[in-house]
């Protein structure tokens, strides 16, 4: 899977406060996978392949699986929650950068400004494309629906 991210030449994609952080690096990777391994109801077959910026939530796939999506982790009291992202690595890669295309943000933005995207007609094409690309509307909506809601403070 790191081959992928290697590939893809990403290892941060911001939009807004939002962003992710891609490991390419093994040693990386390793490092953030041993500390969500040390979590309660972390399961052995979730391999991390980034973080969320703002709220530290992971990107992972599951290893042993027929199923390639990627998935985000949620953790609520007790258990994770997985929510789909992407229905692949491909896709999900595609997914962040039709994001880094989109705006050249270099760093996570906490008060609107100048690199902010904020034409509607523009954010409802990326929230299409988006959902298009990854197959997965119910994380993208709420990823939108977020930006949003910030925009609007």
């Amino acid at each position: 899977m790191l081959k992928y991210i290697q590939k893809s030449l990403l290892t941060t994609v911001y939009f807004g406060p939002q962003g992710f952080q891609l490991f390419s690096a093994e040693d990386e990777q390793k490092s953030i996978q041993d500390k969500f391994s040390a979590e309660p109801g972390w399961n052995d077959d979730w391999f991390v392949i980034g973080v969320d910026t703002e709220l530290g939530d992971p990107y992972l796939i599951v290893k042993n699986s027929d199923d390639a999506d990627v998935y985000t982790a949620i953790f609520e009291g007790e258990s994770w929650s997985l929510i789909p992202v992407a229905v692949s690595i491909d896709a999900f890669i595609k997914c962040l950068t039709l994001l880094k295309k989109s705006n050249v943000q270099t760093a996570e933005v906490y008060v609107p400004d100048a690199t902010t995207l904020t034409d509607e007609e523009l954010l409802k094409y990326l929230e299409e494309e988006l959902i298009e690309t990854s197959k997965c509307k119910e994380f993208w909506q709420q990823f939108f629906v977020c930006y949003i809601d910030w925009l609007e403070e």
